[in-house]
């Protein structure tokens, strides 16, 4: 193997290892959001700057790992839920009004 081979496969086994990262990291979250029901005020861009990074994970790892010869295809994304790209409704506050 070659420096440039073995540089090539260190990048896309990092560039995999990142999208797993993010991928984590955005179900944690999700699911938290799924869970309150409700977006706090900035989390709504906050969520969608989240799944764009994880976006831009997947076609690195995806780019990266397509170099490597023998490596295994990342397979493609799937849909996001609709509320992740759609403009949600703020959160009213609970508790009675003044």
């Amino acid at each position: 193997m070659s420096d440039r081979d073995l540089v090539t496969s260190i990048q896309a086994y990092g560039d995999l290892d990142a999208l797993i990262e993010n991928m984590r990291y955005e179900e944690v979250v999700i699911d938290r959001l799924v869970r309150q029901g409700a977006f706090l005020p900035g989390e709504a861009a906050t969520a969608r700057t989240m799944t764009a990074r994880t976006d831009i994970s997947l076609e690195e790892a995806q780019d990266s790992s397509a170099a490597v010869s023998g490596a295994e295809v990342v397979p493609p994304s799937v849909p996001r839920p609709v509320w992740l790209t759609t403009r949600p409704r703020p959160s009213r506050p609970s508790g009675p009004r003044c």
